[in-house]
This record gives C-alpha cells, sequence and structure tokens, in this order.
C-alpha cells in the first residue's frame, strides 16, 4: 500500500465547481489478473472559490451609546452564503466611530456573536 502528495498548480483554472476522482494505475504483478491493475475514486464535488463574500448592501448606521448597540441584533447580508459550521473559518468585526472614538469588536474576543441563518 501506499500513498502520493499532489501539489496542484490553480492559477490557470477558472474558478467553479468541478468532479474529481483520483485514479491508481499498478504494474500488475507476474501471474495476476491485469485487470485489477487500475482503480478508481469515487467522484468528489470540488469548488474553487478565490474571491471572498462581501457585504451586500449598504453600511449601517446606528445610533445612541455603544452599550445600546451592542444589546441589539443586527443582520448583515452578504453576496454569498458564507460555510456557516463552527468553528468559524471567517473572522467578522465590527468598527464603531463616533467623532474621534472608534471602538472595535470581533467574535475572536466573545464582544460579537455570529449566527448564521438562511
Amino acid at each position: 500500500l501506499g500513498y502520493a502528495t499532489l501539489m496542484w498548480d490553480l492559477k490557470d483554472i477558472e474558478d467553479s465547481t468541478y468532479e474529481i476522482r483520483a485514479q491508481s494505475k499498478c504494474i500488475p504483478l507476474a501471474g495476476t489478473h491485469s485487470g485489477l491493475s487500475i482503480y478508481n475514486t469515487e467522484p468528489i464535488i470540488f469548488i474553487l472559490d478565490r474571491k471572498p463574500p462581501a457585504i451586500y448592501g449598504t453600511q449601517v448606521h446606528l445610533s445612541g451609546s455603544v452599550e445600546s448597540i451592542l444589546d441589539d441584533e443586527y443582520f448583515i447580508y452578504f453576496s454569498e452564503p458564507l460555510y456557516c459550521k463552527q468553528p468559524f473559518v471567517f473572522d467578522l468585526s465590527v468598527t464603531l466611530s463616533s467623532g474621534n472614538e472608534t471602538t472595535q469588536f470581533s467574535h475572536e474576543d466573545g464582544n460579537l456573536h455570529a449566527k448564521c441563518v438562511e
């Protein structure tokens, strides 16, 4: 038994959905059935998507104190669905600005909770 690791150069491949399967070709041993020298895996779906989702729509304008803003729930729409399994594979942060004051919150520091809905 063996294995192989391959690095694929995807720079000239267009972003899209692909079906991929692996095929192994073995050199038959003397006296064995040559029909067993090739094996194909079942195809898997591979999505090549190098463009990250963008916020869809306009900025949300909030008013009030930071505490009152943090108590509310807000919806942010993106240009495509997010992969939303935990642990999250995305970073989410919100910056609140008022005059010269800026406060930033992120889901990593526990001050911002992301909830994905379909």
